[in-house]
């Protein structure tokens, strides 16, 4: 039986919370803009000037927010069967983690082609939404831990795990001369270091704690090792223990 990862399983607690938080922000974007409030969502969109002004919630709020219908509807599909498939092998938890770390990476591109970039650079970005680098993080991921399964992309093309990062790139490049998206560069890379058991960025981790470790070996003792020796315990009452069984007259301080 191939290998698929796209079974239509029951979602988990962790893929329901983000396709809730995707779908009742955007249709709510979707219902003020319909009001004529839309402003009152400019402040969820990730604005590069705003972001240095302190208002750093734009980094994580901007992936929860999409502007178009069918958009909304893929952008749902794809949290569906790519978090049900990853959390075969991960948890919910680091499917979230996995999710906003993209987005967050994503805005990050955007900010660091924006301080770069001349402002008349025709591909210099202005603002970013929607969960594309969070959900090209996960693509990325589903393809590193599923290198032979396939999928059927738009329906009809057939495609491997293996091949999803190279697929990813072509489409990052496409979405950057076309449209001037930068943010699925941070979903790629996001995808990268965080995909694996353990993963690549784990990896630096681990070997950084190692090397601490290591070092504040070389200059612990035993008794640090052990804990070290005991303080005793204050004792403002000046109390002291007497051994039992005594048939001597105990000392005036003694308490029973």
């Amino acid at each position: 039986m191939r290998e698929t990862g796209f079974d239509l399983p029951r979602p988990s607690r962790a893929v329901i919370g983000l396709m809730v938080a995707l779908g009742s922000i955007s249709l709510a974007f979707a219902v003020a803009r319909l009001a004529g409030a839309a402003s009152l969502f400019s402040y969820l969109i990730f604005d590069a000037s705003a972001f240095l002004g302190g208002q750093i919630w734009r980094a994580v709020s901007s992936p929860l927010l999409t502007e178009q219908w069918l958009s909304l509807v893929f952008d749902l599909l794809a949290i569906y069967f790519l978090g049900n498939a990853l959390e075969q092998k991960w948890t919910g938890a680091r499917v979230v983690r996995t999710f906003f770390f993209g987005g967050i990476a994503g805005n990050l591109i955007v900010l660091l082609a924006w301080a770069v970039l001349p402002v008349t650079f025709m591909l210099r970005p202005k603002v970013d939404l929607g969960p594309s680098a969070a959900l090209t993080a996960l693509a990325v991921a589903w393809g590193a831990e599923f290198p032979t399964a396939q999928i059927r992309l738009m329906f009809f093309i057939p495609v491997r795990g293996a091949w999803m990062k190279w697929i990813t790139v072509a489409t990052c490049t496409l979405a950057t001369l076309y449209d001037g998206h930068w943010a699925p560069w941070g979903g790629l890379l996001a995808g990268l270091a965080l995909s694996g058991s353990p993963s690549p960025l784990r990896k630096v981790y681990l070997q950084l704690k190692l090397r601490w470790l290591s070092a504040r070996g070389q200059r612990m003792t035993v008794d640090d090792i052990l804990g070290g020796p005991k303080k005793p315990k204050p004792n403002p009452h000046k109390l002291r223990v007497v051994p039992g069984g005594r048939d001597e007259k105990p000392p005036k301080d003694w308490l029973n």
